[in-house]
């Protein structure tokens, strides 16, 4: 009993004097990032001549008269477009110049109609519902054009690199293949959200499983309106092991199950032809399910509702019409389930997070003993780190968290 007493002496002080360890990060606003449309240009009709019949034009998609799909026009286009273009051929010249000497700079724009915006020219005012600014050309190089959108769009209904250049400065032709100028396309890009990287899922991950449902009154879903349940754990499933999930109950228990499932998102015969998904056990608080049988079709490996194709491991399903039923309808759950399944067929080596020690064995020497409530004690003075493993092994209540509250739980079992 002295040891005991000292022990939560020791773990007390150290929780006054801990900083909040496991502080909850708030994610922000997605960066918008240059994504590359596809081009695959020039075709026979790109370089052209303006409907002046004189400026040079370069069509990169125009069905409305110059016959010209060199651009992939669907997608997600985002507050503007650019084209990076070089010109070669102008020699000398920058302007235009007229019989009376006046010159005029060579400039080029972009022009046309994407979504719900149209830019026709700095002539077209009344047409125009953006403000596109002309790149000046002062010669052969390499610029850069603008397209601006309002509004996000998913189509390109006419995009034109526009230019105030007389084909007659250099063909009395007036055929711009004559004029020896030619226009290059260097890329097309737009602006996209970009790819924001959880911190918390390790590289490599291939699919992160959760399990999700609904137990009495609580609904998971793995999402931001119905998210985890906090101490709850999760698979981060990097190729061929074995893993487990874990739903931590919080609402007190219950013994009326609608619907479970483990979710994988990412993970599916799709993308790995030999994809195979076996079930090790289901344990309900903390002990496992006898006689537990997984069903022909309770585990789907391309499941697509409402995302990515992944897998799904049925337990019960009284919603959707499966009819899976390998776990009862009223199995009381007061704490926790965990599925432990195996995932194999991906060509790739996994890296289990199946602990092989018992909750409260922080030393991973097979027993629960002092050492391991001091350990939690030297955590909790900043004195030591503990690893993953560790964390989830002295996370005995499962909150999520490794603190005065477990360190009594492992001294509980440790005084029987």
């Amino acid at each position: 009993m002295k040891s005991f007493k000292k022990i939560i002496a020791a773990v007390s002080a150290a929780a006054l004097a801990a900083t909040a360890m496991f502080s909850a990060v708030s994610v922000s606003a997605a960066d918008m990032v240059e994504k590359e449309i596809k081009y695959t240009g020039p075709s026979a009709n790109a370089f052209n001549l303006e409907n002046d019949g004189v400026s040079l034009r370069m069509n990169l998609y125009n069905t409305w008269g110059q016959e010209t799909t060199d651009l992939a026009n669907t997608g997600a286009f985002q507050e503007k477009i650019s084209v990076t273009f070089t010109v070669d051929g102008l020699g000398d010249n920058s302007a235009n110049i007229a019989e009376d000497g006046t010159e005029t700079p060579y400039e080029a724009y972009l022009s046309g109609s994407v979504g719900t915006d149209s830019y026709w020219g700095p002539d077209a005012a009344d047409d125009n519902t953006v403000d596109n600014k002309a790149v000046a050309i002062e010669g052969d190089g390499t610029y850069t054009a603008e397209f601006l959108l309002n509004d996000p769009a998913d189509t390109i209904l006419c995009l034109i690199l526009s230019t105030n250049i007389n084909v007659y400065q250099y063909t009395e032709t007036g055929k711009p293949a004559d004029s020896g100028i030619t226009f290059s396309i260097d890329s097309v890009t737009t602006m996209a959200e970009a790819d924001i990287t959880d911190p918390d899922v390790p590289e490599g991950t291939i699919g992160t499983a959760a399990l999700v449902g609904a137990i009495g009154a609580t609904q998971v879903w793995n999402n931001e309106e119905n998210p985890l349940t906090e101490g709850s754990k999760t698979a981060y499933v990097n190729g061929d092991a074995q893993y487990e999930v874990v739903w931590n109950v919080t609402d007190g228990g219950t013994d009326a199950i609608e619907f479970l499932a483990v979710q994988i998102p990412g993970l599916s015969s799709d993308k790995y032809a030999d994809l195979a998904v076996k079930v090790d056990g289901v344990y309900v608080d903390g002990k496992e399910v006898a006689g537990y049988t997984t069903s022909a079709d309770a585990i789907n490996l391309a499941y697509t509702e409402g995302g990515p194709a992944g897998t799904r491991i049925y337990l019960i399903d009284r919603w959707i019409g499966t009819g899976i039923a390998d776990l009862a309808a009223d199995t009381a759950i007061t704490s926790s389930l965990k599925v432990v399944f195996t995932v194999s067929g991906t060509g790739i080596e996994g890296t289990s997070n199946v602990s092989k020690y018992e909750k409260g064995d922080l030393t991973r020497d097979g027993k629960v003993n002092l050492y391991d409530a001091i350990e939690i004690a030297k955590y909790m003075m900043n004195m030591i780190k503990l690893d993953e493993e560790q964390l989830d092994l002295g996370d005995m209540n499962g909150d999520g968290k490794v603190n005065l509250y477990d360190a009594i739980a492992v001294c509980n079992i440790i005084m029987g």
